[in-house]
This record gives structure tokens, C-alpha cells and sequence, in this order.
């Protein structure tokens, strides 16, 4: 249900969302909080990959 409300704060872009992220993540030790809070936080890096994921 976490994941959820932070999913839902970003696509929503609510306010104060990397402090509400903070505090998700420190509340709750579930690992998929935190994975999930990070990648928010920190988006990972986009690959250039062209068409079926080759190299474009």
C-alpha cells in the first residue's frame, strides 16, 4: 500500500514528495519501499537502446 501512495505522489508530482519519500522509507524496513523510494528519489540512468533493445 506504501509503494503505492509513493507511486501515486509522483505521477501526482504532490508537494514536499522527496520528504514524504524520506520518511516512507524510514518508517517502513520493507525492502520494496525503500528499492521503490530510491528509484524516486534516484531516478537509475537511461539507456540509449534502440528498437528490441540494440544499440542504437
Amino acid at each position: 500500500m506504501q509503494i503505492q501512495a509513493m507511486l501515486t505522489a509522483k505521477f501526482l508530482k504532490l508537494p514536499d514528495l522527496e520528504t514524504n519519500i524520506k520518511t516512507a522509507m524510514a518508517s517502513n524496513k520493507a525492502a520494496g519501499v525503500k528499492v521503490i523510494g530510491e528509484q524516486i528519489l534516484i531516478p537509475p540512468k537511461q539507456r540509449n537502446m534502440g528498437p528490441f533493445g540494440a544499440p542504437s
